[in-house]
């Protein structure tokens, strides 16, 4: 999983990407990748 994100104050965002990249063999490599918002309280 690698994620990247910005907060600021109350306020935060994130990208975040999940894949199961098949490192020791064959395979499709299938992710996928989300933006996250939310608000903090």
């Amino acid at each position: 999983m690698t994620s990247a994100g910005w907060q600021d104050g109350i306020f935060i965002v994130m990208l975040r990407h999940v894949s199961n990249a098949h490192v020791l063999g064959d395979g499709k490599n299938l992710g996928e990748t989300m933006l996250l918002a939310g608000v903090r309280w």
